[in-house]
Parts: structure tokens; C-alpha cells; sequence
């Protein structure tokens, strides 16, 4: 019960967006963060979050990101980026983001039920322990686009739009 209350407490993640109300279409800034202290080792992420009336884009991620120092209730946390997102909002409504499963390993103090000649240099070992950590769920409140001064022929996209387009090579058989 220690060992799961330790993990617990030093190790966790989020689902962080930029914005919790937006309209049909605009863009949401989604991250999944790890908040950590203690080592840790093999994530995975076993169950991705489900994003039902969203279109989603994966954004890049950055092989060498080093971790960033936040402050959660007094305790500071490193934070590290495990997958950003950028979603579109396909409806209105109240949509929400299922939570995302990792699994990892989890690198605990543990106090040894030995005794030993070497206890009086602390008689804690460590040791590694498989943990599954779930993020929250998060509910984005999507409100419709106005129907004032809409257009006739409104299709649902705003902004102006260019098209070109090209065939490469110009010739075929």
C-alpha cells in the first residue's frame, strides 16, 4: 500500500488543453503530460484517448524535450510532453476527451526487512515496480457557429480559401 501511495503521489499524467469553450472548427491545443519525481523507465502508451467529435491531427513531437519544473499544490513536478494533439471540433455540444492509459516502470524506495550491516546508511533498496497511470477526462463546451449574417450558401468553412493544383509529370502514356 506504501509502495502504490508513493507512486501515486510522484507520479501521474494530465490531459492539458488551451481552451475548455470554442466554436465549431476551431482549433483545441491538447497535450498529454507525465508529472514526475521519482525515476522512471518503458512508457508505452497501451490506450490512446479518444477524441469522438473531434478531427484530431497528431502534432511532432521532439526526441530530445527536457523536462519542464511545474507547481502542483506546493510540489514541484518535472514535466514531460508525451503526445500533443491539435483537434477540430466537428459539432456542438458538450464533447468530451477520454482518458489516455500509459504503462511504465516506476523506480520506489522500499525499506528492507533485513537487517543488514549496511542498514545504518538508510536500509532502503531500490526497486521497480510496473505502474498504469490513467489521465482525466476532459469536456470541451463547443458552441455553434452564429446564424447571423451567415451566407446562403455557407458550408461550414471560414476564412478564405486558395486552391491550386499541378500534375506532375505534365505528360503520361
Amino acid at each position: 500500500g506504501d509502495v502504490d501511495k508513493q507512486i501515486r503521489e510522484n507520479v501521474f499524467v494530465r490531459m492539458v488543453t488551451n481552451k475548455n469553450a470554442v466554436f465549431e472548427g476551431e482549433p483545441i491545443a491538447t497535450t498529454l503530460k507525465l508529472y514526475y519525481r521519482l525515476n522512471f523507465g518503458n512508457v508505452q502508451m497501451t490506450k490512446a484517448p479518444k477524441f469522438d467529435g473531434f478531427w484530431s491531427q497528431e502534432g511532432e513531437q521532439n526526441p530530445n524535450q527536457k523536462p519542464q519544473v511545474e507547481t502542483i499544490n506546493g510540489q514541484q513536478y518535472y514535466v514531460l510532453d508525451i503526445q500533443k494533439y491539435t483537434l477540430f471540433p466537428q459539432r456542438s455540444g458538450a464533447l468530451q476527451i477520454s482518458p489516455a492509459e500509459l504503462n511504465m516502470i516506476v523506480q520506489v524506495q522500499v525499506q528492507s526487512k533485513r537487517r543488514s550491516v549496511w542498514d545504518i546508511f538508510g536500509g532502503a533498496q531500490l526497486q521497480n515496480v510496473p505502474y498504469k497511470p490513467v489521465s482525466n477526462a476532459v469536456t470541451i463546451n463547443v458552441k455553434p457557429l452564429p446564424d447571423a449574417g451567415k451566407p446562403e450558401d455557407f458550408s461550414g468553412a471560414v476564412g478564405k480559401f486558395t486552391f491550386q493544383t499541378n500534375l506532375s509529370p505534365k505528360e503520361s502514356k
